[in-house]
């Protein structure tokens, strides 16, 4: 989840920053004005490039500049279309004003208009705003890279215990099956307490494990095959409190086949 929030805050942050960008060099930001293209009547015709919208305090309307005048030159070059205009304002860096030529009713002006730094025209606010949005994705992604490590050791680390448990519970059971008839039924139920639940309260601890670095459909395999072997188990403890000790070999034999079946479907997987 913190890897989701932190991704949408840190587009949130490039876009906030994109846009002020655009804002802040754009030629509005810079000059105060837009220009558009005039419609033609055929493809022979030169469209013309207008002002077709001037903002009252600034510096193109302090200077002379109003909406519909023909834009005839910037700086000395010749405009013949909007996106020449933008393209050169955008690479204008003088500190003295640029010189544009307009035409109206047919006379041409030249006006001396100051044009602003890309740098004054940075709503700086807007910018640490982004800037902030951004650093605050850049951290619940780390953070959430971080938890994704250490859920990743974790689930190593129970995976580890499980298997360790298992292998330990297959030996155990495995000895208790060849030595069973030398036992007496209380031998048995102290082997069984002693030397079999903790490894039997290991595994089922760690069984999560197997669900996150295999899936559920081996889950379900592993499980129901420890399970069943489990079940064979806790019969034999209880033939054995019972003094039936042949019940509680035929219980041990069958919890050691089910306990390596688990054991060989959690090693194919």
């Amino acid at each position: 989840m913190n890897s989701i929030i932190g991704q949408a805050f840190l587009w949130l942050g490039f876009l906030s920053g994109a846009l002020a960008t655009v804002f802040a060099t754009g030629d509005y930001a810079r000059l105060g004005v837009t220009v558009a293209n005039s419609e033609t009547q055929n493809d022979q015709e030169k469209p013309r490039v207008y002002f077709n919208s001037v903002l009252k305090d600034s510096s193109a309307y302090e200077s002379g500049i109003r909406v519909d005048d023909t834009l005839v030159s910037f700086d000395q070059n010749p405009i013949e279309a909007a996106a020449v205009f933008s393209k050169l304002l955008g690479g204008f860096e003088s500190s003295s004003p640029a010189k544009i030529v307009i035409k109206r009713e047919g006379q041409e002006s030249t006006f001396d208009v100051p044009v602003k730094s890309q740098w004054a025209t940075v709503n700086w606010f807007w910018y640490l705003a982004s800037a902030a949005i951004s650093i605050v994705g850049i951290v619940l992604i780390r953070k959430s890279k971080q938890v994704t490590v250490g859920q990743d050791a974790k689930t190593e680390a129970d995976l580890q215990q499980l298997t360790t448990s298992l292998s330990n519970l297959i030996a155990k059971t495995e000895k208790l099956s060849q030595e069973i008839k030398d036992y007496k039924p209380r031998q048995i139920v102290h082997y069984i307490e002693d030397e079999l639940h903790d490894d039997l309260r290991d595994f089922a601890d760690g069984r999560d494990s197997i669900t996150v670095e295999f899936g559920l459909p081996v889950f379900a395999e592993v499980m129901t095959e420890f399970a069943a072997g489990e079940r064979a188990i806790n019969r034999a403890w209880s033939a054995s409190a019972d003094g039936y000790v042949e019940e509680a070999e035929t219980c041990i034999a069958r919890a050691l086949k089910l306990l390596l079946l688990a054991q060989n479907k959690l090693t194919v997987s």
